[in-house]
C-alpha cells in the first residue's frame, strides 16, 4: 500500500535561478513574449529535477542554458567518473563557470543509477510527486472595462495540478485572464482556457510520447518550433535541439493538441511523428476568410469572444533522423497544416504582401549536424508550398574550455512562409531576412565571463515601419563576475535599424539608433541576506531624441521556512521609446519584467511561508506611482488614477507517493 510522505519542493535556490539566468541574457530578451513559457518550463524542471547520473544528452539539452560544449563536457565527465556524488564535482568540469554550477544545482539531483528492469504499470505511475497550485491576482483599482465593457470580473486566477514520476508527467492547468467570464457563457465549464497533458519518456524504444497539449521542435526551427526562445545569445546555442514536451503553461499561443511520438527504430535511427487538431482565434474578413490568426488569448469583450474558436487548424508532421559514425546527424522533416477557413491576410498593406495564405500550407526540410571535440557545424534548408527556400547554417569553434566562437548565416526568402517556424531572426519571422552573426563567450578567469555578439540583417522586402528594403545592425557586450559574497555585471547594447522617415513626403528611410546600458551589484550577508543595486540607461534617436534611466534596489531574506523580498525603483524616461525593462521577484510559474516609461516609482514586497512541509503560502503586493500623469493606460484598460496596486496570492501543495 502506498505511503504518503511530505516533501519540500522549493529549495534554497528557487528564487535565485531566474536572477542568475537573466544576467546571462542579452537585453533583447526582456521584451520576449516567451518569458512566461520559459519560466513555466524551468519551474517544471525545478519541481522534477534530473538525476544527473541517468540524464541523457537530450535531457541536458532541455535545460536550455547549457552550450553544446558544456553538455559534451558533462557527458565526458560522467563517462569517466560515473556516478557523480554531489554538486561539488561540477566545479571539476572546467567548461562550467560558477553561475552555470549554481543554475545546474537547481535542476539536477545526484541519485544512484537504477538498474534497467521491465517497465510495469506500477513502476510507471508509482512513487511520483503530486503538486497542486492555486494563484490569483487582485487589482486594487478599476479599469474602464471593469465598469463597462468587460463581461467578467477584474480578477485573474490559475488552478494547476501536476503528477510526475521518473517516466511520466500528466496534469491540467486552468487559466482565467482579468475581465473574462468565469462559470458563465461562453465559459460554462469554468475557466476560459484549459491545458491538459500526458508525457511519457524513455520507456523501451519510446523516447517521448505526448497526449493532449504539447510542443514540438524539429531541425533548427524552419518548419516547426513552438518551444520557447531565449533571445539571440541563447537561441544560437540552442538551435538544433529537437524534442517534444508537455504544454503545461497558461499561454494560449502556439501549441499543438493531439498526439506526438518519438521512437528509436535502431541504435542510430529514430523517427518522430505528430498529429494535432485545435481551434484557433482569428479576425475575419467580410467574406469569412481569415485576416489574422490571433495569439493573445483574450476573451473579455463580446468583440473578442466573437473571434474565439472561429477556425480549426489540423497539423501533421514527421521526421526521420540518422546518426552516422557518431559525429554526423542528418534528418528530414515535413509538416503540413490545413485551416478550415482560407487564410487571406490584407496584402494591400505592403509588408503583408507575402504572408502565409491559403487553406493548406506544407513545409519540408533537410537538417544536418557534425560534432567534434572542438567544432560543431549545423544547418537546415527548408522549402514548401510557397516554392521558396529558407536556410540557416552555423559553425561553432571552441579551441579551449574557456573560449568559443560562433558564426552563423541565414537566408529567409521574402516569399518563404511557415505557420509554425521559429528560429534566429532579427525581424521576428522566418521570412524576408538575410543575416550574419558573430558571437563569442570567453572566461578569462574562473570568476569572470564575457559574452557578446554582432548581428547584421538585411530585409529585401518591406517590413512594419519600413516601406522600402532596409537593414539593421545589433551589437551587445556583457561581462559578469561571480565570487561569493559578490556578484556584479555590466552590459551594453547598440542597435541601428532603418525605419520610415516620417518627415519625408516620399518613401524614405532614416536610421534609428538605440543604446542600452545595464549594471548591477549583488552581495550576500550571513548566508540568509542578499542585497543588490541595479541601474539601467536607455536612449533612442529616431524622429526625436529620447533618454531614460532607472535605479532600483532589492533585499531578500531567505530562511528554511520563510522568504521575504522587497524591491524599490525610481524611473525617469522621456517617452516610450526610451522605456526601461526591470526584473523584480515574482511568484512561482510567473514572471515579472514590467516596462516603465515616464516618471515614477515602483515598489513591491513578497513573502512566502511554509505552513507545513508540504504546503506553502505566498503573497506579493506591488505599487506603481506615476508623477507625470493623472490616468494610466488607455481604452478599456485605462485607470483613472496616477497610481496602481496589485495583490497576488498563491497556495502550493506538494505530496510524494512512495
Amino acid at each position: 500500500m502506498a505511503v504518503m510522505a511530505f516533501m519540500l519542493s522549493v529549495n534554497a535556490m528557487a528564487d535565485d535561478w531566474m536572477t542568475l539566468l537573466r544576467t546571462r541574457m542579452d537585453s533583447e530578451d526582456e521584451s520576449l513574449t516567451d518569458w512566461e513559457t520559459i519560466v513555466d518550463h524551468l519551474t517544471d524542471l525545478e519541481n522534477n529535477p534530473l538525476n544527473i547520473n541517468m540524464a541523457t544528452r537530450e535531457d541536458l539539452e532541455s535545460l536550455g542554458f547549457l552550450t553544446d560544449a558544456q553538455i559534451e563536457a558533462i557527458c565526458h565527465y560522467l563517462y569517466n567518473y560515473h556516478p557523480m556524488r554531489s554538486a561539488a564535482e561540477l566545479k571539476a568540469i572546467t567548461e562550467l563557470n560558477p553561475e552555470d554550477v549554481e543554475l545546474l544545482k537547481t535542476f539536477i539531483i545526484f541519485d544512484e543509477v537504477e538498474k534497467k528492469r521491465d517497465i510495469s504499470i506500477k513502476r510507471l505511475f508509482g512513487g511520483g510527486k503530486h503538486q497542486g497550485m492555486v494563484s490569483g491576482n487582485i487589482p486594487l483599482y478599476d479599469r474602464a472595462g471593469d465598469e463597462n465593457g468587460y463581461l467578467g470580473y477584474k480578477y485573474k486566477h490559475t488552478l494547476r495540478y501536476d503528477y510526475s514520476t521518473r517516466y511520466l508527467r500528466m496534469g491540467i492547468t486552468g487559466a482565467q485572464d482579468a475581465g473574462e467570464p468565469f462559470l458563465a457563457p461562453p465559459n460554462q465549464l469554468g475557466y476560459d482556457y484549459y491545458s491538459y497533458y500526458f508525457l511519457l519518456k524513455n520507456v523501451g524504444p519510446i523516447r517521448t510520447l505526448a497526449l493532449g497539449k504539447y510542443k514540438v521542435s524539429l531541425g533548427m526551427g524552419l518548419t516547426i518550433n513552438n518551444n520557447f526562445g531565449m533571445g539571440k545569445t541563447m537561441v544560437m546555442q540552442a538551435l538544433g535541439r529537437e524534442g517534444i514536451r508537455a504544454c503545461s503553461s497558461r499561454s494560449e499561443a502556439d501549441y499543438l493538441n493531439g498526439a506526438a511520438l518519438s521512437i528509436d527504430i535502431t541504435d542510430n535511427l529514430y523517427a518522430t511523428a505528430f498529429v494535432s487538431h485545435r481551434y484557433i482565434d482569428a479576425t475575419l474578413n467580410d467574406d469569412g476568410t481569415i485576416a489574422t490568426i490571433l495569439q493573445d488569448g483574450y476573451h473579455r469583450t463580446q468583440t473578442e469572444i466573437d473571434k474565439k474558436d472561429n477556425a480549426r487548424e489540423t497539423t501533421i508532421g514527421a521526421a526521420l533522423k540518422a546518426c552516422i559514425a557518431k559525429r554526423w546527424k542528418i534528418g528530414i522533416n515535413a509538416v503540413t497544416t490545413h485551416i478550415s477557413r482560407t487564410l487571406n491576410p490584407k496584402t494591400s498593406t505592403l509588408y503583408r504582401r507575402y504572408y502565409a495564405h491559403g487553406n493548406n500550407i506544407a513545409n519540408y526540410s533537410l537538417d544536418y549536424a557534425y560534432t567534434s571535440p572542438n567544432i560543431k557545424i549545423s544547418g537546415e534548408t527548408a522549402s514548401g508550398t510557397c516554392g521558396n527556400i529558407a536556410t540557416i547554417n552555423a559553425v561553432r569553434w571552441q579551441p579551449t574550455a574557456a573560449f568559443d566562437l560562433t558564426a552563423m548565416h541565414r537566408f529567409y526568402s521574402y516569399r518563404y512562409y511557415s505557420l509554425h517556424a521559429k528560429s534566429m531572426a532579427e525581424g521576428g519571422m522566418v521570412q524576408n531576412e538575410s543575416g550574419a552573426t558573430l558571437a563569442f563567450s570567453w572566461r578569462p578567469s574562473w570568476h569572470v565571463t564575457m559574452t557578446g555578439y554582432s548581428d547584421y540583417a538585411y530585409f529585401p522586402w518591406a517590413k512594419y515601419q519600413a516601406a522600402l528594403a532596409s537593414q539593421s545592425w545589433d551589437n551587445m557586450l556583457q561581462v559578469a563576475y561571480s565570487a561569493q559574497p559578490w556578484r556584479w555585471g555590466l552590459s551594453y547594447q547598440l542597435k541601428l535599424r532603418e525605419k520610415d522617415d516620417k518627415n519625408s513626403e516620399h518613401k524614405a528611410l532614416v536610421t534609428t539608433t538605440s543604446h542600452k546600458v545595464k549594471a548591477y551589484v549583488e552581495r550576500s550577508f550571513a548566508t540568509r541576506w542578499l542585497a543588490s543595486i541595479h541601474a539601467a540607461f536607455s536612449s533612442s534617436q529616431y524622429m526625436d531624441n529620447s533618454m531614460g534611466y532607472m535605479l532600483s534596489a532589492n533585499i531578500k531574506y531567505d530562511a528554511p521556512k520563510c522568504l521575504m523580498a522587497a524591491n524599490i525603483g525610481y524611473f525617469d524616461t522621456d517617452d516610450y521609446d526610451s522605456r526601461i525593462y526591470a526584473y523584480e521577484p515574482a511568484m512561482r510559474y510567473a514572471f515579472s519584467f514590467p516596462t516603465y516609461y515616464g516618471q515614477g516609482i515602483r515598489y513591491s514586497f513578497m513573502a512566502r511561508y511554509h505552513l507545513t512541509k508540504s504546503m506553502m503560502l505566498a503573497a506579493k503586493m506591488g505599487v506603481t506611482d506615476y508623477f507625470d500623469r493623472t490616468t494610466i493606460g488607455s481604452g478599456l484598460q485605462q485607470i483613472k488614477a496616477s497610481s496602481k496596486a496589485d495583490i497576488e496570492l498563491q497556495l502550493l501543495i506538494n505530496l510524494k507517493t512512495s
